[in-house]
């Protein structure tokens, strides 16, 4: 997701994931956990993803490495 400069700052980016997320979990009985792999310097995404509910966790392992884990739950 990105947006303008001038669009930033408003929680845009944030309503639109969140919102996005809550579909995905009201449409898809299957799918308990959305995720992202942000790196560790975009600074930016980390804190929208923390903003929406993902929180840095262990990465799981059948996942081939890369450079960050991020996940929020259905529960």
């Amino acid at each position: 997701m990105k947006l303008a400069p001038s669009a930033q700052g408003h929680g845009i980016a944030t309503a639109g994931l969140s919102w996005l997320i809550e579909r995905i979990f009201a449409t898809e009985p299957d799918v308990d956990a959305v995720w992202t792999e942000p790196w560790p310097e975009n600074r930016a995404s980390r804190a929208l993803y923390g903003r929406c509910g993902l929180v840095e966790t262990a990465r799981p392992a059948d996942l081939r490495p890369g450079p960050s884990y991020w996940e929020r739950r259905r529960s």
